[in-house]
């Protein structure tokens, strides 16, 4: 295990006996997996936590596209004007699309719905949580759509090939009669799948389609084809012929690793389903998300003056490329309805008297999946500066919770004019603290990582009621103030 820097350790005690410390409050895999696991006192991995989840949990309030675009590109400062009083300037990225009036007018679906019924699947009454997610979900399914139901165990059983619903009781009556038996073999399932999807891809009246596999499994892969990356591997060979994969985890104790690495290779998207809210949140409140594509190969790209400013963090996105003045994030294909951010940090690296102003442009590029054509969104917006106050930067993964301590011991004294921002903000922030408490518990010497992660969890806490006093009354930030909360008090 690692040790603490011992000037961290002495910094982190001496505050303690000052009583600064407070007392005491894209997919939705972490938050779901997170609050399953504080209600049973386990503390996650560093892998399981994936800040941009919960970043991305709630619907943002960011404007919708306009006209006839489908995404739309938000850029705001917390401060337009930098306080000298804070070294950091946060910005908030958000990208929307448009919002459908009703499931009517998503495209006709050309769905295989691929169901674990492995012996597995009898843990934590999963099988009737996978029943209750379909049915919910072939009740919203139009006469134009095409659905299949391939069910997997130690092989792969089509039980409903590939056809227009003109009975949802016959298919809802094929799920209610499987039970669970045997091995999980999920490429099988996979595999049989994406032939049921490939029946109609090709014919005249499909051409307009969205094609695509969900698959519903605790993702606990022990027969057949096993290797995580095998199942990507060919699992992406039909993703690259125009067939999308949503992913579902069901049940507590989802092998979160199996089931991102196949959401990733599609560039699609993972989601748990662990009680009726998050039932009700996948196929009912999103499941425009789910079906209707509006943009694929998008990847977004963030410029800015390394004379005037310093990225100081970047929250989330771990497969962002980060080089001096620019980051580069590849993102998932966006579908309608959506709303994400990408949260940053900036420090002013000329530290004068003089006020200076700087931009920060961002830029999005994708296939537009109705108009068949590469559409790119520019943006810029500008910040003026004015900071001589230093600021404890990370030079190395020790450093970096010093100086994340730091910063939010000064940031309980700021305020934020972007409300949208400041909420956004705390729910990233307490969610970069869960992340903290997973890395120190795992990585660190338990006294030593205990006591740095309970300290700045408090401070997040703390930050979160100065910034938000109403906290409380708003589900979003109150849903993971809890988490936190527990894993501060396993602690």
């Amino acid at each position: 295990m690692k040790k603490l820097p011992f000037i961290l350790i002495s910094f982190l005690l001496l505050l303690s006996c000052t009583e600064i410390l407070a007392q005491e409050g894209y997919s939705s895999g972490s938050v779901s997996q997170q609050r399953r696991q504080a209600r049973t006192n386990q503390i996650p991995t560093t892998k399981e936590v994936v800040v941009e989840e919960y970043m991305n949990f709630h619907r943002h309030n960011i404007p919708r596209p306009s006209g006839n675009k489908n995404v739309n590109l938000d850029m705001r400062w917390g401060n337009d004007q930098h306080q000298a009083s804070f070294p950091q300037a946060l910005l908030q990225i958000g990208i929307t699309t448009a919002l459908l009036e009703t499931n009517k007018n998503i495209a006709p679906l050309n769905i295989a719905l691929v169901m674990d019924c492995s012996g597995s699947m009898a843990d934590g009454n999963r099988i009737p949580k996978v029943r209750q997610a379909l049915t919910t979900l072939i009740r919203q399914l139009r006469p134009q759509d095409v659905v299949s139901l391939i069910g997997f165990h130690d092989d792969a059983t089509v039980f409903f090939p590939a056809q227009m619903i003109e009975s949802k009781n016959a298919i809802m009556g094929t799920i209610e009669q499987i039970r669970p038996i045997g091995s999980t073999n999920i490429n099988a399932g996979l595999q049989a799948g994406y032939v049921e999807v490939m029946k109609n891809m090709d014919k005249k009246d499909k051409k307009n389609y969205t094609h695509r596999v969900l698959l519903l499994t605790d993702g606990m892969a022990n027969v057949g084809v096993t290797d995580p990356q095998e199942i990507a591997k060919n699992s992406k060979k039909y993703n690259e012929k125009g067939i999308s994969l949503s992913v579902i985890g069901v049940g507590d104790g989802v092998q979160t690793d199996m089931l991102r690495t196949l959401a990733e290779a599609g560039r699609g998207q993972v989601h748990f389903v662990g009680d009726n809210e998050d039932l009700e949140k996948v196929f009912v409140s999103e499941l425009q998300s789910l079906l209707s594509p509006v943009a694929k190969d998008a990847s977004i790209s963030i410029n800015y003056n390394t004379k005037k400013l310093k990225l100081s963090e970047f929250f989330g996105y771990s497969k962002a490329k980060i080089s001096e003045g620019n980051i580069t994030l590849p993102l998932d294909d966006m579908n309608k309805g959506l709303t994400q951010i990408l949260m940053l940090a900036f420090v002013p690296t000329n530290r004068t008297n003089k006020n200076e102003e700087t931009d920060v442009e961002a830029t999005i590029t994708y296939t537009d999946f109705e108009q068949k054509k590469e559409v790119e969104i520019h943006k810029k917006i500008t910040i003026y500066l004015n900071s001589k106050k230093e600021f404890i930067t990370a030079s190395t993964e020790k450093d970096t919770y010093i100086a994340r301590y730091e910063m939010l011991e000064q940031q309980n004294k700021t305020q934020f004019q972007d409300k949208e921002l400041t909420r956004n903000y705390v729910i990233t922030r307490l969610a970069q603290s869960i992340k903290d408490i997973a890395t120190l518990n795992q990585d660190y010497e338990e006294e030593e990582g205990k006591s740095t992660a309970k300290y700045l969890a408090q401070n997040s806490l703390k930050l979160c009621q100065n910034l938000t006093p109403d906290y409380q009354n708003d589900a979003d930030i109150k849903r993971i103030y809890d988490i936190l909360e527990k894993y501060m008090k396993m602690l």
